[in-house]
């Protein structure tokens, strides 16, 4: 197939899915699928191509975007026309740079599509994450009230850290014999990114007022999709379960709660300020609101004396 550039980005969708739909034609047969004529043979439901996930397709769909607008982006340097390329493509947020690459983010937020709601629905806003260093891992959160009007100026082009709500990070706890014990067994990137979603889900039931919304932002998939229930857990079922309970309990007290992946390090402000204090997290720094706080302190509820860790 020849390269296609693409004019605007409302052109690209078509092309790129065609595209995406040839390399999973080729990519899913089974090896030499030509070569051993399986075509002309008759059916043979072992031998037929494997079907691709969603997840794999809109992931390639993502990166045959990402190669035409480039494509589109080096013809107008070459035209010295690239300022108009940057105006429909990075400033509207269609488009960011990634490591000097183009990413398109036409298709960023597909799991979760902004929910429909109204404009001026008050909304609490809890960015999670996590992160492991020398063999330790930590997790951190920041929150925010705003609505949805203004989310995006809230949380990414116009956020402050000073107009925070609440601010905690800490390090993952892997001893049931420690206060904040909620079943992580390893202290891994992942385990900080549940223990986060976990801590997040807790304290929005202190924080939401009635009537207000909460909306989780978090940069990994698996600490999403785990939670809510889309993926079942391989690793960490009993932080999986927790978490999944922290989210029962929330809704039962009457939340309406949303989630939103953002990706990592793109510059979306608000998850790099969870990134920050996820990595004092992981430096043993167990802190609420920018003084070291007590956990033992606070009533922590203790797991099942039946619950054994994964």
């Amino acid at each position: 197939m020849c390269p296609v550039l693409v004019n605007t980005p409302r052109r690209g969708g078509t092309p790129a899915t065609l595209r995406t739909g040839n390399v999973a034609r080729h990519n899913s047969r089974p090896p030499a699928y030509v070569a051993r004529k399986l075509h002309l043979k008759p059916l043979d439901e072992a031998q037929q191509p494997t079907p691709w996930s969603t997840a794999r397709i809109v992931g390639r769909i993502c990166k045959e975007f990402d190669k035409m607008a480039r494509r589109r982006a080096d013809r107008m340097r070459l035209e010295h026309r690239y300022a108009d390329f940057h105006k429909t493509w990075v400033v509207t947020g269609l488009a960011t740079y990634v490591n000097g690459q183009l990413r398109t983010r036409v298709l960023a937020n597909w799991r979760n599509p902004t929910p429909r709601v109204d404009a001026q629905q008050p909304i609490l806003v809890v960015a999670t994450d996590g992160s492991s260093r020398g063999g330790q891992a930590g997790w951190g959160l920041t929150s925010l009230r705003t609505k949805y009007a203004e989310l995006e100026a809230s949380t990414e082009t116009g956020y402050r850290r000073e107009h925070a709500a609440r601010e905690e990070c800490g390090r993952v706890v892997t001893s049931p014999n420690q206060p904040e014990y909620i079943g992580a067994s390893r202290p891994t990137n992942n385990t900080g990114e549940l223990s986060a979603m976990h801590h997040a889900l807790q304290g929005a039931r202190e924080l939401a007022k009635p009537g207000e919304h909460v909306l989780i932002i978090s940069d990994s998939q698996l600490a999403i999709c785990t939670t809510t229930g889309a993926w079942a857990s391989r690793k960490h079922k009993l932080l999986v379960a927790n978490n999944r309970r922290a989210l029962a309990r929330l809704r039962e007290d009457g939340a309406t709660v949303h989630f939103r992946h953002a990706r990592a390090h793109t510059g979306h402000a608000i998850n790099e300020r969870a990134d920050e204090l996820a990595l004092s997290g992981a430096q043993g720094m167990r802190m609420r609101d920018g003084r070291r706080y007590a956990p033992a302190a606070a009533g922590v509820h203790a797991l099942p004396a039946d619950t054994v860790p994964d």
